[in-house]
């Protein structure tokens, strides 16, 4: 499902993960420390987050050269970046 640009072998940990996603949605897009960390669960489109299309897209392309990563469509299509938590989950595999 996803295609890391890492040595065959290397996975990244769940925890790192959220980490580095937290600190992305912290530093690049403004969101509050505490409400990312309070809120892993929570869809990015939500109340809490509040992000629109466009917004999703580019923290989409911001997450696939963070992590130098593919996400496959069955990802996507099923969930997998929905969330902290989903989005994490899909890049830890």
């Amino acid at each position: 499902q996803i295609h890391h640009k890492l040595k065959v072998g290397k996975t990244m940990d769940r925890n790192a993960v959220m980490e580095r996603l937290e600190m992305l949605l912290v530093d690049k897009y403004a969101i509050p420390a505490d409400v990312v960390k309070q809120n892993h669960a929570q869809p990015l489109t939500g109340e809490v987050f509040r992000m629109n299309g466009i917004d999703l897209t580019y923290f989409f392309f911001d997450v696939l050269h963070t992590f130098g990563c593919t996400i496959s469509e069955d990802a996507l299509t099923s969930g997998g970046f929905s969330t902290i938590e989903r989005i994490a989950d899909t890049i830890a595999r």
